[in-house]
């Protein structure tokens, strides 16, 4: 057992409880009506006496030895199915209903696939949202969803990889969307900085939309260099070579800021997966397709196996960088890209990179308030053709980098147009009308490589739209040794548990929190965790070990910590304990004691074995009354 902080953990298995049963994506709502009964664990395995294995044998395993014969080997066979959505359309742009399983092949790497399953999912804006589901007073999950059918849309308002400038006039474009909308659309808003912030929750309120993508402020990214800076850096240069300064300056001072570059983006590419990672998880658990708008300037990476940003043509190859770019930038994150996309398509996460910059006109790219260029015509004309060349080459990189998100997820890439409202409205479109093909992949090993999908219609005329691939992971994220990455799994965590962080849905839970009241000083919390999310690993004793780590933090209006209290349930269980396990749900039980005030009270789960999180925000008021006494 393991604690910090001020309060106590302890965990116990629901032996004879067995109320809470998860069938993830199946019969949710009727699942999340069921009232949460709590398992108490004895007091004397509150006080910290025993270890977390001791309490679990003693509160979970019979004394007779489990009927199970330790000789016998246990088998399991596992089927793993790759979900395609698909969005097909006429020659005019809409959706094509009606069409059966027989009117579709997919091909994977070139072989054929049998389609085990088929799917139409077509929503049309004139349905009523379903009520929000109603929980008993005190308790609260992770998901909340009464309507699953019901399309989730992201937005994504990058500002790490977006100049100050053109902020503005995004925002205001994107409120009057926000403003349009019609009732009960399931929309997040996010804002990246160097930092995943969570601006507003999923809702279909258009006025709490718009109320809280006014409070956007417009920041500057610490890691892009702004064009007139980089402009007058040159200038500045060429002029001092000009008047009598030490040849080849100009040449120096645009490698300085080449390198510059490269360092720039290296830093923006991890903290942009480490973005999306986080969107991923904060909607697994919502079924069906999500369509993640995201709104930029520039995307620094690629999803596709190359993971190369830049074409050929761009200053980093005709200096030399290109080889050192794609061995250190980007080889060396090769696992993180492959990761972030890996964990997008088990959210089914289809992705609209939308250049917010509109149209961009040709021109010198000279920003008018630059230093005088000195020197002959033909100094100014080289200085004038490398920055055209260079803006040029950027906007490749950018739209060819969208280009390849877009088709890898699945989405649709918006550049080169100022309509901001017709390419979230058509992305949302692609939201609610689409197919479902399921297929048993024939290739049995996932070795983590990328494997092509081909989708064909039989139907003449038609574009269809989908992801063009996946990469072979594992379920199970293990060293090589076969151990968990401790250090990872702490990062995440932390991560996840910070309060501008999106809360994650890929481990479902429900608690039960009660405040201090007169006989306890502490806020009592009850945890059920969904056994089905998290994995147990087999044992040379033909038993089942799970490995889950909790937190509760709780956070005041500033984003401080005032409180925080941790456990470790590290349990190993014979078959038949398991078993029971499975048909119920993993109990566990904090205590913390904070002063009086107002705080947002975060709980989170993360299984050390997979790295899959759950979290989840409960709102806590302490009155004076009922804090704990010092």
């Amino acid at each position: 057992m393991t604690t910090d902080g001020c309060g106590s953990f302890s965990y116990s298995h629901p032996v004879i409880q067995k109320t809470w049963t998860f069938a993830r994506h199946v019969a949710i709502f009727l699942l999340l009506t069921i009232s949460l009964q709590v398992a108490q664990a004895p007091a004397n395995a509150r006080s910290g006496a025993q270890s977390t294995s001791q309490a679990t044998a003693q509160n979970q395993a019979p004394e007779a030895k489990p009927q199970v014969n330790e000789g016998t080997p246990l088998f399991k066979a596992e089927t793993r199915q790759a979900l395609v959505d698909v969005v097909i359309t006429d020659g005019r742009g809409h959706f094509i209903p009606g069409l059966k399983s027989d009117d579709f092949a997919v091909v994977e790497d070139g072989k054929p696939q049998k389609i085990s399953a088929f799917d139409l999912h077509s929503h049309t804006t004139s349905e009523k949202p379903a009520p929000p589901i109603q929980l008993p007073p005190h308790q609260y999950s992770n998901y909340q969803i009464a309507d699953p059918d019901r399309p989730v849309t992201i937005i994504l308002l990058d500002v790490l990889n977006t100049g100050v400038q053109d902020q503005a006039n995004t925002k205001k474009r994107m409120i009057q969307f926000l403003k349009e909308l019609p009732p009960g659309q399931r929309i997040g808003l996010f804002a990246l900085s160097t930092r995943l912030q969570t601006i507003q929750g999923f809702t279909g309120d258009s006025d709490t939309l718009v109320n809280a993508a006014k409070m956007l402020l417009r920041n500057t990214s610490p890691l892009t260099s702004g064009e007139q800076d980089r402009q007058n850096s040159e200038i500045t240069a060429s002029n001092e070579e000009v008047n009598g300064g030490a040849r080849g300056l100009l040449d120096h001072m645009r490698s300085i800021l080449i390198k510059e570059q490269v360092y720039q983006q290296r830093q923006r590419i991890d903290l942009t997966l480490a973005a999306l990672q986080s969107l991923a998880r904060a909607v697994s658990a919502y079924p069906g397709r999500k369509n993640l708008l995201w709104l930029s300037a520039e995307y620094p990476l690629r999803l596709s196996p190359s993971l190369l940003p830049t074409n050929s043509a761009s200053e980093q190859a005709q200096n030399g960088l290109e080889a050192s770019r794609r061995a250190d930038a980007l080889m060396t994150r090769a696992s993180q890209v492959q990761e972030t996309a890996a964990l997008m398509t088990a959210s089914q996460i289809a992705v609209y990179p939308i250049d917010i910059r509109g149209t961009i006109n040709p021109g010198t790219g000279i920003d008018i308030s630059s230093p005088a260029i000195n020197g002959t015509p033909g100094q100014f004309e080289d200085i004038r053709r490398y920055t055209a060349q260079r803006q040029t080459t950027m906007r490749w990189d950018d739209h060819e980098a969208m280009t390849d998100i877009a088709r890898e997820t699945g989405g649709q890439a918006f550049y080169g147009s100022n309509d901001l409202k017709a390419a979230l409205s058509r992305s949302m479109q692609d939201g609610s009308n689409y197919y479902t093909i399921s297929y048993a992949p024939e290739n049995r090993d996932w070795n983590g490589k990328y494997r092509k999908i081909e989708v064909k219609c039989v139907q003449g005329g038609t574009k269809l739209t989908y992801r063009r691939g996946y990469y072979a992971f594992a379920k199970s994220s293990l060293a090589a040794n076969g151990k968990p990455v401790d250090d990872q799994v702490a990062l995440l965590f932390a991560t996840a548990m910070h309060p501008e962080a999106p809360t994650s849905t890929m481990v479902l839970l429900k608690v039960q929190v009660l405040p201090p009241d007169a006989t306890h000083k502490a806020v009592r919390i009850d945890y059920a965790i969904n056994p089905h999310d998290v994995t147990f690993l087999d044992t040379e004793e033909n038993a089942k070990r799970v490995m889950l780590d909790l937190m509760a933090v709780a956070w005041d209006k500033d984003g401080n910590a005032k409180g925080q209290d941790s456990g470790r349930i590290d349990a190993t269980v014979p078959i038949n304990v398991y078993e029971d396990v499975m048909r119920s749900h993993i109990s566990a039980h904090q205590e913390l004691e904070v002063k009086a005030g107002t705080y947002t009270l975060r709980l989170g789960v993360v299984d050390r074995t997979s790295r899959r999180i759950g979290t989840l925000d409960v709102p806590l008021t302490i009155p004076d009354s009922q804090a704990p006494t010092k």
